[in-house]
């Protein structure tokens, strides 16, 4: 990516949409904060739950050209999950490189009723405008579960979220 097109953000901002709790990490420095305003130099990323989407792995033969590609994994996601014909889902999808199959591409498909989202975030959307990035939270291990109700620290995952995706390179 050249410097013409490279995003500058000058903070990011982190949703909990669940417990309708922000961060934001400006240069090194992570405040929880309670009441986010929208900003242009804003980068804002949250999470959907799992109870919220459905994954999958699906198979596409090799002979799919790329430019027909996200047709026939929504095609076949609908058929092989038997999906609503009427709801138009959100569908996005990542390649597995792990299989050894020869005939077939492996992917893992995530989908989500855009009414989902639309009830999760409404709260969010009036106070920051606009997310950047909704990725799904496929993970929530049961040391997680039993740290919330234990330890009673619920930023600290929050803040390791918030760190790693700021380092990860885009």
């Amino acid at each position: 990516m050249n410097t013409s097109t490279q995003h500058s953000f000058s903070s990011v901002l982190s949703i909990n949409p669940y417990k309708e709790t922000y961060f934001s990490g400006i240069s090194s420095f992570i405040t929880e904060t309670t009441s986010p305003k929208f900003s242009k130099d804003q980068f804002v990323i949250s999470y959907i739950s799992t109870k919220e989407f459905i994954t999958a792995q699906i198979a596409i033969s090799k002979n799919i050209p790329e430019e027909d590609l996200f047709d026939a994994i929504s095609n076949k996601a609908y058929d092989e999950l038997a999906l609503d014909q009427a709801v138009e889902y959100k569908i996005r999808y990542i390649e597995s490189f792990d299989t050894l199959d020869e005939e077939n591409r492996y992917f893992h498909v995530f989908i989500v009723d855009p009414l989902d989202i639309t009830n999760t975030f409404i709260k969010i959307i009036e106070k920051v405008k606009y997310i950047d990035v909704i990725h799904p939270n496929p993970l929530k291990t049961k040391f997680q579960e039993l740290r919330d109700r234990i330890i009673q620290i619920p930023s600290i995952v929050d803040k390791l979220f918030l760190y790693r995706f700021c380092t990860i390179k885009m």
